[in-house]
């Protein structure tokens, strides 16, 4: 079941994300979960010497200050609500795309491109691409952002000197990052490529 000789429209990411609109509690509590991750990291030079002066202290305050440093480390349960979203629009969306399969006429599955070992591969590797694009990289995206611009504001108030000359690196960051997406897509589809073959000798060995 090729898509280019289909010729079937790629859905895009807010297309998506309008899929897994009943996950919208989720998404919400994830995304400020990102937020606050994106904040907290750049911002962790600041916080690193106040962890460290907690062992100095003694009685009530070292507790007091040891049980808020346990408790700022709670966001990273954020990724969590992505994780959960993106599970249920995987089954929700394997289970829309096994419906309308069934409910093909006969003569569709003669077709080469709709054989079984296409279509069980198809459930098997496009629906998880698509939980990706509303899943974990909603919170790493924001949480990216977040960090960059909260790393650009301390780094101008404790030394805007330097950072001026540094933030001239931030393109070539972002080129980089850019070549390196592209990099890791194509190595993912020929890694689907790859499964697919297993696939369909699978199936075949089951018809013998």
């Amino acid at each position: 079941m090729d898509l280019e000789e289909e010729d079937v429209e790629i859905p895009s990411g807010f297309r998506i994300l309008k899929e897994s609109k009943t996950e919208w509690k989720e998404i919400v509590i994830g995304s400020l979960a990102s937020i606050v991750t994106g904040i907290v990291m750049p911002t962790y030079a600041v916080f690193y010497s106040e962890i460290f002066n907690t062992f100095t202290l003694t009685g009530t305050a070292l507790k007091d200050s040891a049980f808020f440093w346990s408790m700022m480390f709670l966001v990273l349960a954020g990724t969590i609500g992505y994780a959960f979203a993106g599970e249920r629009l995987t089954m929700r969306l394997r289970y829309l795309s096994f419906t309308n399969i069934l409910r093909q006429d006969i003569g569709w599955f003669d077709d080469y491109r709709h054989t079984s070992g296409k279509i069980a591969s198809r459930l098997a590797t496009d629906i998880p691409l698509v939980k990706s694009a509303a899943g974990v990289r909603i919170g790493t995206v924001i949480s990216a952002a977040v960090t960059l611009a909260a790393s650009i504001a301390i780094a101008f108030v404790f030394g805007w000197k330097l950072a001026l000359a540094l933030i001239v690196v931030v393109p070539i960051l972002l080129v980089a990052g850019a070549v390196q997406m592209r990099t890791l897509k194509g190595n993912q589809k020929r890694m689907q490529n790859l499964w697919q073959m297993p696939v369909k000798l699978q199936v075949r060995l089951l018809k013998i």
